[in-house]
């Protein structure tokens, strides 16, 4: 976690100077290492964002069973490699994001 940390603490003094903000987007609240990842991404003035729940509202509107099978078929097809449909989840979560933070102009639609 040390080193993690200190890229953390990298990347909050670029982001800093270059004025951009941080969002750190994890799939779960955390815990043990992920846990410390996101607290300290929070002490460092980031923004976090856990996609679980944006994930599993997508599943759930396409009538998919929430079963761990067909969690990762959905979203990781291929071992750990994210489907098209999680591209997909990360993006739209993100924009909504940047909305919410009035980072990006709200959609017209």
């Amino acid at each position: 976690m040390e080193g993690a940390r200190r890229a953390l603490e990298r990347l909050a003094r670029l982001a800093a100077e270059r004025q951009v903000p941080v969002i750190l987007m994890m799939l779960g609240a955390g815990s043990g290492s992920r846990a410390a990842a996101r607290d300290t991404a929070r002490e460092l003035g980031f923004h976090s964002v856990n996609a679980l729940p944006s994930f599993r509202e997508r599943l759930v509107a396409d009538g998919v069973e929430l079963t761990r099978e067909e969690w990762r078929k959905a979203y990781f097809g291929r071992g750990d490699l994210p489907t098209e449909l999680a591209h997909r989840a990360y993006a739209d979560l993100l924009f909504d994001t940047l909305v919410e933070l009035e980072m990006a102009p709200a959609s017209e639609g």
